[in-house]
């Protein structure tokens, strides 16, 4: 398999503003103008289940099971 995303397999809360602030995305995130891949609820630290570097740029996803869902269909996981 051919994959070139970005893979970070673990990402604690601690370290989440940390890492958005390197992205440039951490006041986005702050002011709730990230969005999730599938839904397009804003994602926060409330239901927040993933990150995923896409083409130098981040995709969100929340914890609704449709987008869990819809993530691991995507993947060919499910």
């Amino acid at each position: 398999m051919n994959d070139t995303r970005d893979i970070i397999e673990v990402l604690h809360e601690k370290d989440l503003k940390q890492f958005l602030e390197e992205l440039g995305k951490y006041n986005d995130f702050e002011n709730d103008r990230l969005l999730c891949k599938f839904c397009k609820e804003s994602v926060s630290m409330n239901n927040i289940y993933g990150i995923f570097i896409i083409e130098n740029d981040i995709e969100l996803v929340c914890d609704n099971d449709m987008c869990y869902n819809k993530y691991l269909i995507e993947r060919g996981e499910n």
